[in-house]
C-alpha cells in the first residue's frame, strides 16, 4: 500500500485524528493487535482482498469401501454401526434405542430425544431388520 493509502498509528481506540478525515469523507479504520493498540487507516480498499479459507472437501467412501468395512464388523457393535450408517442416527440416539422404538411392520424407527431434544422418525434398513 502506498503512504497515502495506509498509516500505522500508535494510539488506542478513540476519535479519529484530524488527518484521518479528508475531503472525500472519513477513512476506513481497522484496529489490530492486543488491546487494539494499533490502527490502520486507509482511503482506498478496492485493491485489498480478504484472506480466504482453503476449501475443504469432505472425505467420502465409495460403496465398495463401505461394504468391506461393514463386512468385517459383527455382533452388537456391527449392528449399531450398520444402523448408524443406514438410518443416519447419531451415536447417542443409537445407544438409547429401545425395543418399543422399532416398528417392523412399517419399517420405521422412532428416535427419541434426538438433537435439540426432539423426537423424529427414520427408516429401518431392510438388511438390519432380521438381526434386530
Amino acid at each position: 500500500m502506498g503512504e497515502g493509502q495506509s498509516r500505522l498509528l500508535d494510539q488506542g481506540p478513540g476519535p479519529d485524528p484530524p488527518e484521518a478525515l479528508t475531503a472525500s469523507g472519513p477513512k476506513r479504520r481497522t484496529w489490530i493487535g492486543s488491546g487494539a493498540s494499533y490502527c490502520i487507516t486507509t482511503n482506498d480498499t478496492q485493491g485489498i482482498e480478504s484472506a480466504k479459507r482453503p476449501a475443504r472437501l469432505p472425505v467420502v467412501l465409495t460403496r465398495q469401501e463401505v461394504e468391506s468395512i461393514l463386512a468385517h464388523l459383527s455382533g452388537t457393535v456391527g449392528l449399531m454401526i450398520r444402523l448408524l450408517y443406514g438410518t443416519g442416527m447419531r451415536i447417542m440416539e443409537c445407544v438409547r434405542l429401545r425395543v418399543k422404538d422399532v416398528d417392523f411392520t412399517r419399517g420405521e424407527i422412532v428416535v427419541r430425544q434426538g438433537k435439540g431434544g426432539k423426537d423424529r422418525m427414520t427408516m429401518l434398513p431392510q438388511n438390519d431388520a432380521v438381526p434386530l
